[in-house]
C-alpha cells in the first residue's frame, strides 16, 4: 500500500441519521437538476454543476430509460421498486454531499443498470426470477 501520508477514513452509516426528506418523503432536488420533478424518468441537468438558466445549452439529460433485463426496461411498470431505490441512492448519495459533478449521477445510474442486467442474465441461466428491486425476496 501507497505510504500518502493521509489515514484512512471509514464512513459509517447510522440509519437514525439520515439525509433530509421532504413532506412527501421524497429527497431534495439536486442543485444542478432543471426539472420540476425528481420523479421525472429523464433527468436535464447543468453539466456546471447548477442549475442556471443562462447556461440552459450547457446541459445533458440522464435518462432512467435503461435496460436491466433483455427487453426489459428500468422504466417498465413492473420494475417500478427498482426505479424508486437506484434514483432514491442517487439523490441520498447528492443530499450527503458525495455527488461532486452531475456527471457521477449518470455514471452510477449507468453502473447500476449493469450490474442489475449481468444478474439477471445469471438468474436467467439459473431459472430463476428476475430481479426488480434491490431488497431480497422475503420467504
Amino acid at each position: 500500500m501507497e505510504a500518502t501520508g493521509l489515514s484512512p477514513f471509514k464512513e459509517t452509516h447510522d440509519p437514525s441519521i439520515s439525509a433530509p426528506k421532504d413532506e412527501n418523503g421524497l429527497y431534495p432536488q439536486p442543485s444542478w437538476m432543471f426539472n420540476e420533478s425528481v420523479l421525472d424518468t429523464t433527468w436535464v441537468v447543468g453539466k456546471t454543476g447548477y442549475a442556471i438558466k443562462a447556461a440552459k445549452n450547457r446541459t445533458f439529460k440522464i435518462s432512467f430509460d435503461k435496460e436491466i433485463y433483455r427487453n426489459g426496461l428500468l422504466t417498465d411498470k413492473s420494475n417500478s421498486a427498482l426505479l424508486e431505490d437506484i434514483r432514491n441512492s442517487i439523490l441520498y448519495l447528492n443530499a450527503k454531499g458525495k455527488l461532486t459533478r452531475s456527471e457521477r449521477a449518470s455514471e452510477i445510474l449507468l453502473t447500476a443498470c449493469h450490474l442489475v442486467f449481468h444478474a439477471n442474465e445469471i438468474q436467467e441461466q439459473l431459472n430463476k426470477p428476475k430481479i426488480k428491486s434491490e431488497s431480497p425476496p422475503v420467504c
